[in-house]
């Protein structure tokens, strides 16, 4: 997200993204719901409209709508972005109270940071996890149609081989049959 332009465009979006907030519930689509959250948060974060809220409370309430909505949905895209986007807000929250010399903010937002950076790592061996679950899957699956296909060609030569064998079969009992009566017609 680029903020480049004053205040009242950024009011302007936060009306506009309000707007499409009702639009996306109407429609049920979950993942611009949670869209709209973080963009709302992050406008607000940069304005700080809700004067009886800190930036941090602001962004935190929406982000947090927002992650529960991407994890309800398995949107991990979004959900990543959504801690990238945290890293940058608490990071600045800490070099902001280093400069000022404000230590205990600065630790309380590095304790933040790092939290948001556990959940991002948590979520990202989740994905992987799942990933690496969804191959084993395929492959156990590709495994057992390779068994099944082996199991039915078995069943189809042996079938084959069963039949040739009485074929053989009835065709030595004809042929006996066949000199045992020649052989009495003959004496």
């Amino acid at each position: 997200m680029c903020i480049t332009s004053g205040k009242g465009n950024l009011t302007t979006a936060i009306e506009y993204d309000f707007k499409a907030l009702e639009i996306y519930k109407e429609l049920k689509d979950s993942v611009n719901i949670g869209n709209s959250y973080f963009r709302i948060g992050s406008l607000k974060y940069f304005i700080n409209k809700d004067s009886n809220m800190s930036k941090m409370d602001i962004i935190n309430t929406y982000n947090l709508k927002a992650e529960t909505l991407y994890k309800k949905i398995k949107a991990y895209k979004e959900l990543n972005k959504l801690y990238r986007q945290q890293f940058v807000i608490y990071k600045q929250e800490v070099d902001a109270y280093k400069e000022k010399e404000d230590y205990k903010k600065a630790l309380e937002f590095h304790e933040d940071y790092t939290s948001v950076l556990e959940s991002y790592l948590v979520q990202k061996h989740k994905e992987e996890i799942e990933i690496i679950n969804k191959e084993m899957e395929l492959e156990k699956k590709q495994i057992r149609e390779a068994e099944q296909e082996k199991r039915e060609l078995f069943i189809i030569y042996f079938s084959i081989g069963i039949i040739a064998l009485l074929l053989v079969i009835a065709f030595l009992i004809y042929r006996l049959s066949w000199h045992t009566s020649k052989g009495k017609n003959e004496g």
